[in-house]
């Protein structure tokens, strides 16, 4: 796999990767937040013990807030609540499913929870998904992490932390045998 960008930083070289082997978004477990699609050969999510008419019938409003949830698939998927162009497109978009947000979890502003979702989800989608990995002079893995969602600033200002944490960690182990070498 070749890095898409590399960086020395803090005496070590930080490279970062398109991250292509991360769970869904959906796979995070939340209860509090989450949606549902359709079934169709471009983009599916299904969540168990809930249905696409159970959702469009109402039956969940007891317990949540149930948004419609839109696609734009024309040579890969984007999603929204809206239906501004694209995602009014009478060809390539339509209503693909339900972002469903629990109503007892507290969020202040039900719209923004579930459009931090649907960013989430657009940045999954177009592969902005992100790792690196922190090498000291001698090519030595120091640490690494992965699945990294989003603006790849955020997983190079992390990798940089873990650069500056490892040199000052190194720096002192270093003052440690110095100063037991002159006992």
């Amino acid at each position: 796999m070749e890095a898409i960008e590399t960086i020395e930083h803090a005496g070590f070289t930080i490279k970062v990767y398109q991250d292509t082997d991360t769970s869904a978004p959906e796979d995070n477990g939340n209860t509090d937040l989450f949606l549902i699609t359709t079934s169709n050969r471009y983009f599916e999510v299904k969540r168990k013990g809930f249905d696409m008419d159970s959702a469009r019938d109402g039956d969940y409003k007891k317990d949540y807030h149930v948004l419609a949830l839109n696609a734009y698939i024309h040579s890969g998927v984007a999603l929204s609540l809206g239906t501004e162009y694209p995602f009014g497109d009478l060809w390539d978009s339509g209503q693909i499913g339900y972002v469903l947000v629990q109503k007892r979890a507290g969020f202040r502003n039900i719209r923004t929870a579930a459009e931090s979702l649907i960013s989430e989800w657009n940045s999954y989608l177009a592969g902005e998904v992100y790792g690196y990995v922190v090498e000291d002079s001698d090519g030595e893995h120091v640490d690494s992490c992965w699945g990294f969602v989003g603006d790849i600033k955020y997983c190079i200002g992390e990798a940089k932390q873990a650069a500056e944490y490892e040199a000052k960690h190194r720096a002192a182990e270093d003052t440690k045998i110095d100063t037991m070498m002159a006992l």
